[in-house]
């Protein structure tokens, strides 16, 4: 919002009177942000080249969602929608995931499976803009004469990379070919849990499946050949079935269903060991055995033929399944129309309507409470509710909502990067015993800021904090990047009385002007080696927090110097020798410079001052107050719609 407000902006100041008074401001802003849209979307990352036509979208397969991510692929709606199928695919991903390794963790600690498995070379498959068939050939030609003989084929991957439409492929196409499933093997353990429960009146629960009765359970399971065809016989406990034959009857049953979950976590390692033995038994009868899924089940199925299905870009898992919902969505409404109807239908509308119908369900309205009017008054304000009204104005429009993600992911992306290198400083600090480990933090109040101006939320901590500012107090603020600490300080810093922002920096470059000198006058090279704990203990002391001249400063007072920060802050501590060097020692004393803020703050507020104190929790966790605030948005995307539309106000 910013870089489409700065945009906006000097295109209405350099426009003529007359074109000024005629400008529509939100056609400027719309402009700005095509045009940051367009030059930021990396066009090789969709390289699909199937043509969309009525043919292709009723063959209803992998052609039809290559063509529809072809001719889609610059559509930001598009986008917008794939991003959130990337992301809900990538999160049950890493769910199930997690479920997975639970298991495997008590398999290994039984002794039923090896912590590291031998895994034999996995080959990677790009399925970028390649249809089923041409992946399933691809590995075909790779497994060279295997196939003639009987092999054993893994295939795992990411959710969305079509490991199930291969390896359908690749069945219809090997010779006596058979796909494999774990699935049936836990129905079929499940029904022999729940029977003994029942048959023991016990209720059904993960405590009852002791080792000894799993084992039970899995020596109750046969795979063979039966009547000519390899099978899993169940018998024991009063069954003697085959799974071929109850597979879509006794084991889709409620009881059996529901418990699998519980039942697959307790057998995860037993089922592993029972599926490489069945697919060796059919491997050794000449059939090739196709077991997809992921690789920490299938790391422990012994072949050299390993293939792992894989995409350039994340987002493109997210394409092909919006394409495939899109798809499905236009077949059902061209199959419900009359004919005459489906004759003039038009591919690219009714996929444009599948694909508007789905975007506008998946983003909760709730998200965008704005309701600042926009007008050129509001936009020439240039603050926060200029920001407010263009968010309320664009919510809903998917190029914003694309470039806000993209700015989200930007601002994240710095935080968490800003937060390994705080998170590195306070791990020396807590090894030197500068800091401790775990800080007592006080009770920290949460302050939405959706739809709120600056000056609405300062007022809102101000009457939170109550009395405190009459007497002195110190207040702490966090958040991440992109909620307005920055602003909120200054509208308090305006607000309350005898009021003073702190900010670590100065004093990071008071000790950086310290090291390098040291290192001048010592003729050292500077690096972090140099800086001992010893020395470091010597540049803190020459350091000085208290009233100089009638008011709180810093007096820097050591390696010949005698200096009051304030006086120097924009001339030798500004000094290149001193910004290129401060990365390094941050690092080296972090809990130091903790340590210092901690004590100059309270000397504040023991002087009746409000000392307000905004960063990152980790190093204020170790201001003790009992004001702590912290700035929340309920979505994540809501940071880069305030970053865009600030973006966008400018310009």
């Amino acid at each position: 919002a910013q870089r489409m407000m700065g945009s906006a902006l000097q295109a209405i100041r350099s426009a003529s009177p007359s074109q000024r008074k005629r400008a529509d401001i939100k056609e400027s802003l719309n402009l700005a942000l095509a045009q940051m849209l367009v030059s930021s979307i990396p066009q090789e990352s969709f390289g699909y080249s199937s043509p969309l036509t009525a043919t292709t979208l009723q063959n209803g397969d992998d052609s039809a969602s290559n063509a529809i991510i072809s001719s889609f692929s610059s559509d930001s709606h598009f986008l917008v929608f794939s991003q959130k199928e990337t992301e809900a695919i990538l999160q049950r991903d890493a769910e199930d995931a997690e479920k997975l390794a639970a298991g495997i963790a008590k398999a290994v600690a039984k002794g039923v499976l090896e912590a590291n498995p031998p895994v034999e070379a996995t080959f990677k498959v790009d399925v970028l803009g390649k249809s089923a068939d041409a992946v399933a050939e691809g590995i075909i030609d790779r497994l060279g004469k295997a196939p003639a003989s009987g092999c054993i084929l893994v295939l795992t991957g990411l959710s969305g990379t079509g490991k199930g439409t291969t390896v359908s492929k690749l069945q219809a196409s090997l010779p006596n070919a058979a796909s494999w499933s774990n699935g049936n093997v836990f129905r079929a353990l499940t029904l022999l849990a729940v029977t003994h429960c029942e048959q023991s009146n016990l209720e059904f629960k993960g405590e009852v499946l002791t080792p000894d009765l799993l084992q039970k359970f899995i020596s109750c399971l046969e795979f063979s050949k039966f009547n000519g065809r390899f099978d899993i016989r169940i018998c024991g406990l009063g069954y003697d079935l085959l799974v071929s034959e109850v597979a879509n009857t006794v084991l889709k049953e409620p009881r059996v269903s529901k418990n699998i979950p519980t039942v697959a976590e307790m057998t995860q390692g037993e089922v592993v060991c029972f599926a490489a033995k069945a697919a060796e038994l059919m491997r050794a009868d000449g059939m090739n055995v196709l077991m997809e899924g992921r690789s920490q089940t299938l790391d422990y199925i012994r072949t050299p033929h390993r293939f792992e299905l894989t995409l350039p870009e994340p987002i493109i898992i997210g394409m092909r399944r919006a394409a495939q919902r899109m798809m499905g969505s236009a077949l059902q409404a061209i199959r419900s129309a009359s004919p005459s109807q489906r004759k003039r239908a038009d591919i690219k509308e009714s996929l444009n309507l599948a694909l508007a119908q789905m975007l506008v369900s998946s983003i909760p309205q709730e998200s965008f409470g704005y309701s600042s009017p926009l007008t050129a008054t509001t936009l020439q304000n240039g603050d926060d509710s200029a920001s407010n009204a263009i968010i309320s104005s664009f919510s809903s429009d998917s190029h914003f909502l694309v470039f806000s993600q993209k700015e989200t992911e930007a601002i994240l992306q710095r935080d968490a990067e800003d937060a390994e290198k705080l998170a590195a400083g306070i791990a020396k600090a807590v090894a030197k015993g500068v800091l401790e480990a775990n800080p007592p933090v006080e009770a920290t109040f949460k302050v939405d800021v959706l739809g709120k101006s600056a000056d609405a939320v300062a007022e809102g901590i101000i009457d939170r904090l109550g009395k405190a500012p009459a007497s002195g107090c110190i207040l702490v603020l966090t958040g991440l990047s992109g909620t307005g600490k920055g602003t909120t300080v200054s509208k308090l810093q305006a607000s309350l009385p005898n009021a003073a922002s702190w900010s670590n920096g100065n004093v990071f470059r008071a000790l950086t002007l310290l090291a390098v000198t040291h290192c001048e006058q010592s003729n050292l090279e500077f690096k972090g080696e140099v800086l001992t704990p010893d020395l470091l203990q010597k540049f803190i002391s020459c350091l000085e927090f208290s009233k100089f001249n009638g008011r709180f400063d810093i007096r820097i007072c050591g390696l010949g110097y005698d200096l009051l920060v304030s006086e120097v802050a924009n001339t030798v501590l500004k000094e290149p020798r001193v910004s290129k060097n401060i990365p390094t020692v941050a690092e080296m004393t972090q809990g130091e410079v903790v340590c210092f803020a901690a004590k100059a703050a309270e000397l504040m507020r023991a002087d009746g001052m409000n000392v307000l104190m905004e960063g990152r929790s980790q190093t204020l966790d170790y201001i003790r107050t009992p004001h702590r605030f912290e700035l929340t948005l309920p979505e994540p995307i809501i940071i880069g719609m305030r970053r865009a539309a600030q973006r966008m106000m400018g310009s």
